[in-house]
């Protein structure tokens, strides 16, 4: 459940200056974290609200016990753009680091959270200790500009033993995202006030979550970007689809799937090669002057022929894994295709995929996409009827990505980590 906490002393706190009281309290009693801020500068916020923004980071910093061996901050800020302002260990001193908060530019633009988290993820790996709570406070004040990619990239921050206090301000802030950005509880890490004006009124709740929880045990976060998917010898992978037949939403979701996809199974060795075949060029074009007489012309407009997947699956066994791409001739042949309802030629499509596993010695995975697909030709289709992963809709291939790894990677030459 969303909260906004009104401590009782909310009316006589002052946004611009910790109270000159609290200065000696010391949040995570003392214990060493690297603490990084993510602030929003986005066109949605005036000047004056992100200083008071830049106010509440410099405020809260003001309770850590800041040096090299406690606790060691950064700070960045964002918009369609991206800029860190200092990272980890950049400064001498609590004074000096309040400088160089407020010295943190004003951006404005768009609002790509992702690629903020994206970014902020990679600093945690590249400069955050190990053995050390890893906290982060995003602030923003409206919603992303692509949800979907939000979540994927806070996933793989927490995921990465991130502490994420995901703070909302204003009535324009998505609820929803909000809780896929903060770590759970959302009731201790997820908050939403009216204006910046209240943002201090947090702060003691705050303080509470990471004396009591998340300072308590250091994390050590797991080796980042470890592939789920490990090969015992060369493999390589051509995902396939038909683009052009698709269309260009259902065709983003398969692009976003297979991005996803190889983050996993992609390794340090090179054994894995991952390349995807989905464009076709069009051979129908008619330049003018081409056709002396109308009959011809259209004779030859009528009887064009569309190329569909059996085309790519043809295309693929000639050409996919050729030495002239980058193919091994000693790496195993694996193709995925991706089928939908807009497939109309089974019966080509089932002749390409049987040369394809008989003739070329491809091992063949079929991702079946929506309820109106024949499912027993993609059975056929695949080397074996386990090969086929069926998901309801383009939209939910992003749900799909544990199954569809379990059952591709535990194969003979790949296999799977949990």
């Amino acid at each position: 459940m969303m909260k906004c906490i009104l401590p009782l002393f909310a009316m006589i706190s002052v946004l611009y200056a910790a109270p000159a009281l609290e200065r000696n309290i010391r949040w995570c009693k003392g214990k060493p974290a690297d603490v990084f801020f993510l602030l929003d500068s986005s066109s949605s916020i005036w000047i004056v609200d992100y200083r008071k923004q830049l106010n509440f980071a410099a405020n809260v910093t003001d309770f850590f016990q800041v040096s090299e061996d406690k606790t060691r901050i950064a700070a960045a800020a964002f918009s369609n753009r991206y800029s860190q302002k200092f990272e980890f260990g950049d400064y001498n001193g609590t004074d000096n680091l309040r400088e160089k908060i407020h010295e943190m530019p004003y951006l404005t633009g768009g609002t790509k959270t992702d690629i903020a988290l994206k970014k902020m993820r990679e600093s945690f790996q590249t400069n955050a200790r190990k053995g050390v709570a890893h906290i982060a406070f995003v602030v923003t004040d409206g919603n992303s500009e692509s949800f979907k990619e939000t979540r994927r990239e806070a996933e793989k921050l927490k995921k990465d033993g991130v502490y994420v206090f995901a703070i909302g301000i204003g009535r324009r802030i998505s609820n929803k995202e909000l809780r896929a950005i903060g770590s759970e509880p959302e009731e201790e890490f997820v908050y939403q006030v009216e204006d910046f004006d209240r943002l201090n009124d947090i702060r003691d709740t705050v303080r509470d979550t990471l004396d009591y929880s998340t300072c308590q045990a250091p994390t050590t976060p797991p080796p980042m970007d470890e592939p789920r998917c490990s090969a015992k010898s060369d493999v390589d992978v051509v995902f396939a689809l038909d683009a052009p037949s698709m269309g260009i939403e259902q065709t983003r979701s398969v692009y976003n799937f297979i991005g996803e996809v190889t983050e996993e199974i992609h390794d340090d060795l090179g054994r894995v090669q991952v390349g995807m075949m989905s464009k076709i060029c069009n051979d129908h074009d008619i330049q003018l002057k081409q056709y002396k007489d109308e009959f011809s012309l259209a004779q030859t407009i009528s009887n064009a022929k569309f190329k569909g997947l059996d085309h790519q699956l043809h295309k693929l066994r000639h050409e996919g894994y050729s030495l002239e791409n980058g193919g091994r001739p000693n790496a195993k042949k694996v193709a995925v295709l991706f089928v939908d309802d807009s497939i109309e030629k089974y019966d080509s499509l089932l002749l390409e995929a049987e040369d394809a596993k008989i003739r070329n010695g491809i091992d063949v995975y079929v991702v079946a996409i929506g309820d109106n697909v024949n499912y027993a030709a993609c059975g056929l289709m695949a080397s074996k009827p386990s090969n086929v992963i069926k998901v309801s809709s383009h939209r939910d291939l992003g749900l799909l990505k544990d199954d569809f790894l379990f059952t591709f990677c535990n194969g003979k030459v790949l296999s799977y980590r949990h």
